[in-house]
């Protein structure tokens, strides 16, 4: 369910979570976080799930891409939700096949190498995130 705090509220409650990670009861709020409706919310919160490579909130992180790719040009505009949801499946752990091709179609995203980070295959749709790996 998403969570119905003030963005800016939010965003200074992630600031403080930082200094309580990896705590077991910062992983249950930072899932909060990632159902969050802001995309600003959103994305710092898969930014923490980056940063400490939190992978037992990988589920949380596809959840969050898909609802966002909803209405991508309203839900997320600049896609920062977006970028941020998909550089912390990189950390993670890519999984064995992309779920996040539609994605392409709406924004262009870079790895670090210059190269595309993610298929220009806008026609396929998600496939279901594989854990198997």
């Amino acid at each position: 369910m998403a969570d119905s705090r003030k963005t800016e509220d939010c965003l200074d409650a992630l600031n403080r979570l930082r200094e309580g990670l990896p705590a077991p009861a910062a992983f249950a709020e930072l899932a909060r976080y990632l159902a969050h409706k802001s995309n600003q919310v959103v994305a710092k919160a898969a930014g923490l799930v980056a940063d400490f490579k939190l992978h037992d909130l990988g589920p949380a992180l596809v959840e969050a891409f898909h609802r966002f790719m909803r209405d991508p040009a309203t839900t997320d505009r600049g896609c920062a939700a977006k970028t941020g949801i998909i550089r912390a499946l990189e950390a993670v752990g890519r999984p064995k096949r992309r779920f996040f091709s539609p994605a392409s179609a709406t924004c262009k995203w870079k790895a670090r190498s210059g190269r595309p980070l993610i298929p220009r295959l806008a026609s396929v749709p998600p496939a279901p995130w594989d854990w198997s790996t």
